[in-house]
């Protein structure tokens, strides 16, 4: 239903990076590997053309970055450096403390590059079906004759990160992967105040 999807959408965006209380200090958060203005804040998602996440710290706290399954902590690694590009590069420990990765305290304008190991992995993903189908309006009221056929589809997808950069078969129309390789990050323009 369509409010439902909606409010999903709305919920994913919400829990993907947020300011806590913590340790005398506040701390930033970080989920889901999604772009998204907050106050004081800036996560900037490279994905899926790049396995990389940029947070800019516009005021102090401590960055806490949920560690991706997808990646061995060995292979991950952090720089910091002042957002305006100047001054040196500083490699940042990382701590890792069950799923998430601590990366210390940063001061206000610093900006911090995770960079995750850059494979691209593919998957053979088997769906089973069935014909005719439960469709849209519920299951069918009596079997049809000939009883019900059972087959497979599979499908080899192209995995970067957590993102899906390509798919066979492609599809007819609209294929949905098409250009995922070489995207450009999606950086938000506007901070929704109101909804934090």
């Amino acid at each position: 239903c369509n409010g439902s999807g909606m409010r999903a959408l709305y919920n994913v965006w919400y829990h993907a990076a947020w300011w806590e209380m913590g340790e005398g200090e506040a701390a930033l958060r970080v989920n889901l590997y999604w772009s998204k203005n907050l106050p004081g804040a800036q996560v900037i998602s490279h994905l899926p053309s790049s396995t990389k996440l940029e947070v800019k710290m516009e005021r102090p706290g401590r960055l806490i970055v949920r560690k991706p399954d997808w990646a061995q902590a060995e292979h991950i690694s952090a720089q910091a450096m002042a957002s305006d590009g100047g001054g040196s590069i500083t490699p940042v420990p990382i701590a890792i403390r069950g799923r998430w990765m601590h990366l210390g305290h940063f001061g206000k304008n610093t900006r911090v590059v995770l960079s995750f190991p850059d494979e691209v992995v593919t998957h053979r993903d088997i769906i089973y079906t069935h014909t005719p189908g439960i469709g849209y309006f519920g299951p069918l009221p009596a079997e049809p004759a000939g009883g019900m056929k059972w087959g497979e589809a599979v499908f080899t997808t192209k995995w970067r990160g957590n993102a899906v950069i390509d798919i066979e078969p492609r599809g007819e129309h609209q294929p949905s992967y098409d250009g995922r390789r070489n995207i450009e990050p999606y950086i938000p323009r506007h901070t929704a105040v109101l909804a934090l």
